[in-house]
């Protein structure tokens, strides 16, 4: 690498085609940019106009290239060149409209600087809106946007200041480093390194440009337009079940690189991550690229609970159903409770990748899916927030590539979950009797788990579901990603005089104290209702005209249809019921004997 200073003028007069590779972002250089390099011109003006001279050269910061034949690469610096040929495209065409001299002057800019042509390859869109600019178009861009703003500032200069203008820019000087790959120079490093002092990338951004950079140049659009256009599509539709720890839409290669790794990845430095992967990767970036793209398609049917594999001759239509209602639950877990539920995602996409490539059937699919909701339900249930949660599930990352096992998946799985002791770490699923001493006697509306009481909605969801028939069903997940429902206590947290004599007076403050925040209490209403109904009586709350025998929830109408009264017995029945039908929905599996 050897680095040189040169002018503004000199460096967009040499003839260059300055070519910005395909992965670089797009021109987001705003006004106040522009604003701030004007201001720096008119400086070097004043100090010409006083003192007859220019004492020094203004450094207006460096670019990055590589040289490609008759075109320079621009690793680094895209923004300020382009801006400042947008500053002489204004010029240019300001000084057409004035004096003699000025229309000289536009002559010399233009056949030196502008070209015929411009002399640039950019993004697609940034591409195009500069050659419509150019032919005197204004398409809707940053790019129209500041070439308006140097038009209107030098619309309002002098004829004589516009000449000055022109002097100052054989001073506006910027450190041209010119990089040798040839020679040892790592352009990611040293792309890195310089936009870490400037605006800063994303990990996104940076992701990107190190899974494309040092594609060779004729495969590099292809590349570009095959894989990492569909891949930020599918990331970017996804992201909404990103991973807690990591920047969406990142989050893709956050699991990405759990299920190629088999272990736990730094969310907080994922593209660091991202880079050691690449740099022990044994096949070429398009093979990567490829790879890539295929946990990307998933991560998009997961996102949209939309499994539709190619090439596979055992999914039904039934089956697809099952599968993505399945999906839809496991993401409702994800994004209605505690951190750690994500990480079913890595695991989910390697079962989906199997299937897809007909080495796993479309029930094994179904089964391990369903079996992971209930393993996470139940965990939350029994409150166990384990700690050792990453290394479960990197066992069951290696349970996908066992080879020597005599199980099948689904039978692996369900011993890494039951796990009790021995060489594999705890799963330690809670048994039927651990449920039903939850569903029983736990307080689930006040406990130390963060975002516990959002996955309690989700339980009460599910329920309202399997209770309701099909056709019937309102969409209750709408309404709990809208946020228009939330948890209603059939008996009010606070006590009144019409609720002490319901639930009877003599023990009404022990059954209260008892079942206040028990499952058996607790239904969904739209939050406006709750406020309304909050403490009225049970008669009150039934046949209200927002009550409960009103309701779009069968959750809600069964309570006002099954009970006259609402005391101790009818809350131990409506808990018998509730409790069978968790244990339906979230069962514990059976493991099959030792053969």
């Amino acid at each position: 690498m050897y680095s040189r200073i040169i002018s503004v003028k000199d460096l967009m007069s040499r003839g260059y085609h300055f070519w910005v590779p395909c992965y670089q972002r797009a021109y987001t250089w705003s006004e106040d940019n522009c604003e701030v390099l004007f201001n720096d011109m008119t400086q070097l003006v004043e100090q010409l106009q006083n003192h007859h001279e220019i004492n020094a050269s203004h450094f207006l910061g460096s670019i990055v290239v590589q040289k490609e034949g008759s075109n320079l690469q621009v690793i680094d610096g895209q923004q300020r060149l382009v801006t400042l040929y947008l500053f002489y495209k204004a010029f240019v065409d300001i000084a057409e409209q004035r004096e003699v001299n000025e229309r000289a002057l536009a002559g010399e800019v233009s056949s030196k600087i502008l070209g015929k042509e411009p002399p640039f390859s950019l993004s697609v869109d940034d591409n195009h809106n500069l050659v419509e600019l150019c032919k005197g178009k204004e398409p809707d861009s940053l790019l129209t946007q500041n070439y308006n703003y140097f038009y209107s500032v030098l619309d309002e200069t002098e004829d004589l200041m516009l000449t000055e203008l022109y002097k100052i820019t054989q001073h506006l000087e910027l450190v041209e480093l010119v990089i040798e790959p040839e020679n040892g120079d790592d352009p990611q490093l040293i792309f890195e390194s310089l936009n870490a002092k400037g605006e800063p990338l994303t990990n996104w951004d940076k992701i990107r440009n190190l899974a494309l950079m040092n594609i060779p140049v004729n495969d590099l659009e292809r590349c570009y337009q095959d894989y990492w256009i569909n891949i930020d599509h599918c990331a970017q539709k996804g992201s909404w079940v990103g991973h807690p720890m990591a920047d969406d839409p990142d989050s893709l290669i956050f699991y990405y690189l759990e299920v190629k790794l088999s272990k736990e990845v730094d969310g907080d430095h994922i593209y660091n991550e991202f880079k050691q992967y690449c740099l022990s990767y044994q096949g070429t970036k398009e093979e990567m690229l490829n790879d890539i793209l295929g946990y990307a398609k998933l991560y998009e049917q997961i996102s949209s609970y939309n499994y539709n594999p190619e090439h596979v001759n055992d999914l039904t239509p039934q089956l697809q159903t099952e599968i993505n209602q399945t999906l839809r639950n496991l993401l409702f877990v994800r994004n209605f409770s505690w951190d750690w539920f994500w990480e079913w995602i890595p695991f989910g996409m390697q079962c989906m990748k199997l299937h897809g490539e007909n080495k796993l059937s479309a029930k094994e699919l179904l089964d391990i899916l369903k079996l992971l909701d209930s393993y996470l339900v139940r965990c939350w249930f029994y409150f166990m927030n384990k700690k050792w949660f990453n290394e479960l599930f990197s066992c069951l990352y290696k349970a996908v590539d066992s080879e020597k096992s005599d199980r099948s998946l689904l039978d692996r799985v369900k011993l890494i979950l039951n796990a009790k002791e021995g060489d594999m770490p705890m799963g330690d699923m809670p048994f039927d009797d651990n449920i039903v001493e939850a569903v029983s006697t736990y307080d689930l509306y006040y406990p130390r788990q963060k975002l516990h009481r959002p996955m309690l909605m989700y339980v009460l969801a599910r329920l309202e579901e399997s209770f309701e028939d099909q056709d019937k069903r309102f969409d209750i997940y709408q309404a709990l990603i809208d946020n228009t429902y939330s948890i209603e206590h059939v008996m009010p947290q606070t006590l009144n005089d019409d609720w002490r004599n319901e639930l009877g007076s003599d023990d009404a403050d022990n059954v209260h104290s008892l079942w206040l925040n028990r499952i058996a209490n607790m239904t969904l209403l739209p939050s406006s209702d709750n406020i309304s109904l909050s403490n009225e009586s049970f008669a009150v709350k039934c046949s209200a005209s927002n009550g409960y025998k009103n309701s779009a929830l069968k959750l809600n109408r069964d309570i006002a249809q099954q009970n006259d009264h609402w005391n101790e017995n009818a809350l131990k029945t409506r808990n018998k019921v509730l409790l069978n039908k968790v244990l339906e929905l979230w069962p514990y599996p059976v493991v099959q004997s030792d053969r």
